[in-house]
């Protein structure tokens, strides 16, 4: 009689140490589903912060995400979006460094020498971003002729953007053009300035106008100087479409030589960068071709087999994206 009740009681010490397990196993799973539940929510969150340009909002929900899970190499190169968006690159590269002390990611170390290389170039968004900000032409083109600028942009193989302050930022791209305005959801939108000193092209532009979409879209001024023909500087005043001549183009030609001016003035219309198409029957040879208007009674045709835009300005005119982010 002992040993069956020795025997129950063994028995009902057994099923409660098996329902204690149970409990714990499944508290367990409850547990590790919360926490990955909870991660995913803080990295959804941030990434949107950091698509709508909320970088303050964006560090902390990838902070909390880190504290959830250490070992995720992508929260840490996501955090360190964050902190350069801010203009923080210090604390990029300190997170950075954390992120692989903690994963091991190559990735993570590869982009903390690349901030760390930026780092070096802070002086030059600076300076270039208030010169930009005066909306000095000439003094932009000195500048980013200069050593300091072209031995950034040579350097580059993305976009950089750097937050230049009351809702302005500064865009260097890999063509060697930089972008100074405001942006919306990642692309450049608004007002901004377009500029670049390109000894490769031997060409100096600068375009200031309004931007949607990360293209030239609406009202805006285009100079531009051949750099083999320093003294002759042209200027176009109209309207883009998608980064291309659309509308009306008025045009200046300022030539100067022997210290005086000398201007042309024409106009001519366009719609998505090709001139209006004439048909001139003393032009002989020449199928396409647009008129330019020197005033209501004279006008010359011109042959043209081009489409006319902001250089580099827009997706499918250059060679790397203009996004200020790749998404």
């Amino acid at each position: 009689m002992k040993n069956k009740k020795i025997i129950w009681t063994a028995a009902v010490i057994l099923a409660v140490l098996a329902a204690a397990a149970i409990l714990f196993v499944t508290a367990g799973k409850v547990k590790a589903e919360n926490l990955k539940k909870a991660f995913a929510e803080q990295m959804s969150l941030g990434e949107r912060y950091l698509l709508e340009q909320r970088y303050e909002e964006a560090v902390i929900a990838f902070e909390l995400a880190i504290e959830i899970d250490p070992k995720n190499a992508d929260t840490y190169l996501k955090l360190s979006e964050a902190y350069v968006g801010t203009g923080n690159y210090e604390s990029a590269v300190s997170t950075l460094e954390k992120g692989f002390e903690n994963t091991q990611d190559s990735r993570l170390e590869e982009a903390r020498k690349k901030y760390e290389r930026l780092l070096g170039y802070l002086p030059v968004f600076t300076q270039l971003s208030e010169i930009m900000a005066q909306s000095d032409r000439d003094g932009v083109w000195d500048y980013m002729k200069g050593d300091e600028y072209q031995e950034l942009a040579g350097s580059l193989d993305e976009v950089i953007a750097y937050p230049a302050g009351d809702g302005m930022y500064l865009l260097v791209y890999p063509c060697g053009h930089s972008y100074y305005g405001t942006v919306k959801d990642g692309k450049r939108s608004g007002h901004g300035i377009w500029a670049a000193y390109d000894y490769a092209e031997e060409l100096s532009s600068y375009f200031d106008g309004e931007w949607e979409d990360d293209y030239p879209n609406g009202t805006g001024i285009d100079w531009s100087v051949d750099l083999t023909k320093p003294e002759e500087l042209y200027c176009l005043k109209g309207s883009w479409k998608n980064g291309l001549e659309d509308g009306r183009i008025d045009a200046e030609d300022t030539y100067i030589y022997g210290g005086e001016d000398s201007v042309d003035k024409y106009f001519y219309t366009a719609k998505d960068g090709v001139p209006d198409k004439v048909e001139d029957p003393d032009y002989e040879g020449t199928e396409r071709g647009y008129c330019i208007y020197w005033s209501d009674e004279f006008s010359v045709y011109s042959g043209v087999r081009t489409v006319f835009g902001i250089t580099h300005a827009g997706k499918g005119l250059d060679d790397f994206s203009s996004v200020m982010q790749e998404q």
